[in-house]
């Protein structure tokens, strides 16, 4: 049976959202208790690298993994860090290296120069058997029930979750004093299980008129803060993936310093914001876009926060900003499957084979840098 390649498994993913993250609330975490060897080390830094959603998903959980752990964390993109950053980590580093196919090229490269340079190497996919796995020392799986082929979102998902796992893992086991306890993290994230199908089903319409009312857009610029700077990636992402448009992703406070520019009546800029610290600054720069008379999307949560921005969508309940992640990136795959479907998108395809073909070997197969020994 041929792979699905309509545009409503994007969707029936996207509606599985909540079951990932409730399956990774428990097989996930059956799993790190089988790998405790990963976290009684006496880490100094952990990396977490990756490309595309991998890296995305690292940059949103930062807040959080520092907050849980009590350890020092940063997101790198993995050619930055297997060509660069790698020379200068600490002798007590982990690498986090995310994959969900095992088999991308650069993050093998990651999986090898970490190692050449003492650090203990975590495979973070959902391919036991790929590439990345066989170059770590330890692997841990995460488990996506996908549908066919469409742009990313429960893997997304997924990593996003695992990350916030190990998070608390570490937390559980250093000899520190993290600022969340594991107990109250792990009660915020079974709360989001119900909020990410409330989600879809109360903002849904609204989206659907959003992208009726915007379906000849060809740019788009989507901005956000802490947690949500890697979901305005991720969202641009989608845009590109899915419907084939031009999205520029950019810190919110930057826009001001940057897209002010070129924001015109005919730009549209989505703003992903939910209650938590940027939301001041995002009343003051959607101000300042009225002002101009740039069109504007919110993502939001919070009904006493109104922004006044040309469309809002609110996200139920009132989810800690540094998990809200799980949720604003469902909106995000909402507004791309939707403009997509409005652009009259039956699919999501390559041109032809060949491309697709050409595509994946470029990213698969990929000379590696050679440090020296």
């Amino acid at each position: 049976m041929s792979q699905r390649r309509d545009i409503q498994v994007m969707m029936d993913e996207l509606q599985q959202t909540s079951d990932v993250i409730k399956e990774n609330l428990t097989s996930f975490l059956d799993g790190l208790k089988d790998n405790n060897v990963i976290f009684d080390h006496n880490v100094q830094k952990i990396y977490a690298v990756g490309c595309g959603d991998s890296f995305f998903a690292a940059m949103a959980v930062k807040n959080a993994f520092i907050k849980t752990s009590g350890i020092e964390f940063v997101a790198v993109e993995a050619m930055e860090f297997c060509r660069y950053e790698v020379e200068y980590i600490p002798k007590r580093s982990i690498v986090i290296v995310i994959s969900y196919s095992g088999s991308v090229a650069r993050t093998a490269e990651c999986a090898i120069a970490a190692r050449q340079h003492g650090a203990k190497v975590v495979a973070l996919t959902g391919n036991p058997e790929g590439k990345l796995a066989k170059l770590a020392d330890h692997v841990l799986l995460y488990k996506v029930k996908s549908l066919g082929f469409a742009p990313g979102t429960i893997s997304f998902t997924a990593a996003l979750m695992s990350l916030y796992l190990i998070a608390i893992k570490f937390g559980q086991h250093a000899s520190r004093s993290p600022m969340i306890k594991a107990e109250d993290a792990l009660i915020a994230l079974n709360e989001i299980v119900q909020l990410t199908t409330e989600t879809i089903l109360s903002l849904k319409d609204e989206v659907y008129r959003i992208a009726d009312r915007f379906k000849n857009q060809k740019l788009f610029y989507v901005i956000g803060a802490g947690p949500n700077l890697g979901i305005a990636h991720f969202g641009a992402a989608k845009l590109i993936e899915g419907g084939e448009l031009d999205a520029i992703p950019q810190q919110l406070e930057e826009w001001a310093h940057l897209q002010y520019f070129t924001s015109s009546p005919d730009k549209v800029t989505i703003i992903i914001c939910p209650k938590g610290r940027a939301i001041s600054r995002a009343k003051e720069l959607i101000a300042e876009m009225n002002f101009i008379d740039t069109r504007t999307i919110l993502i939001t949560s919070g009904k006493e926060n109104k922004l006044n921005a040309e469309y809002e969508l609110c996200i139920p309940g009132n989810t800690d900003e540094i998990y809200s992640p799980l949720l604003t990136s469902v909106v995000l795959g909402l507004i791309s499957f939707y403009i997509s479907y409005a652009n009259g998108k039956s699919s999501y395809n390559f041109k032809n084979k060949a491309e697709e073909d050409e595509h994946y070997a470029t990213l698969h197969n990929s000379e590696f840098y050679q440090w020296e020994k």
